[in-house]
């Protein structure tokens, strides 16, 4: 196994960590073992979660794949800082990060932010219950809604909103909407300061934002991934 790069991902890349955060450990690799790079074997992600950190790593083809998909974690690699990474290979930032455009795709990144962010909302208000960690439960028991999902629910609205408008999918929130960071760490932070009717009527405020600039963008300006030219990276990876 060969990584190509790691970078500390979650809401510390965000700018949104607090002390209760958990460290997430993201990255891609591609496999060198002969049964695994001809399909013998198949290894697509490898996770390791502890109470500590959360680490997840995609295979390169599984990466792409997920790209081309527009899944909001692989968006994360392809716009966080260059100084956020720990470990990048050189032909990796090259061929994948210096060329982020090519594996986009408008559309359905508006349908996956569609659907996110409606089980959020549900997620947030208890609706939906999901895998009910202690944490959530007591905050969704304390305030009747659940801070980190409406923060959650917030900054992907919001980067969905950004991305169709500018074509920037702007990772770090505080340099890109200061006003809505703070508005996130508040809830987060302070959660006894809000009530769960105000939160649903920001993210739904939010959402609609979201949904007009998507519907602003015209068809030509929208992203189309490029499949062409993800095998040729595949192959330039390896046929090394």
């Amino acid at each position: 196994m060969k990584t190509l790069c790691k970078y500390l991902g979650g809401s510390h890349l965000y700018g949104m960590s607090t002390l209760a955060s958990d460290v997430d450990e993201r990255g891609v690799f591609m496999n060198t073992d002969p049964l695994y790079v001809y399909g013998f074997h198949r290894l697509d992600n490898q996770v390791n979660q502890t109470a500590e950190k959360d680490v997840v790593m995609h295979e390169l083809t599984q990466f792409l794949k997920l790209a081309t998909k527009s899944n909001t974690q692989t968006l994360e690699c392809l716009f966080a800082p260059l100084d956020s990474f720990n470990m990048l290979d050189e032909d990796f930032k090259v061929l994948v990060l210096d060329e982020r455009e090519r594996f986009l795709n408008t559309d359905q990144l508006f349908k996956s932010l569609e659907g996110y962010l409606y089980n959020e909302m549900r997620l947030a208000l208890g609706e939906r219950t999901g895998l009910l960690g202690s944490k959530r439960k007591n905050q969704l028991d304390k305030h009747g809604f659940s801070p980190k999902n409406f923060s959650h629910l917030f900054r992907l609205a919001e980067c969905g909103r950004m991305f169709f408008m500018t074509g920037v999918y702007p990772v770090v929130l505080k340099e890109f909407n200061p006003e809505l960071h703070d508005l996130c760490m508040s809830v987060k932070l302070h959660p006894e300061n809000w009530s769960a009717d105000e939160l649903k009527e920001k993210a739904e405020a939010l959402r609609e934002e979201m949904r007009k600039a998507y519907e602003s963008v015209a068809d030509s300006a929208k992203f189309k991934p490029d499949l062409e030219y993800a095998g040729k990276v595949l192959k330039h990876f390896y046929s090394k």
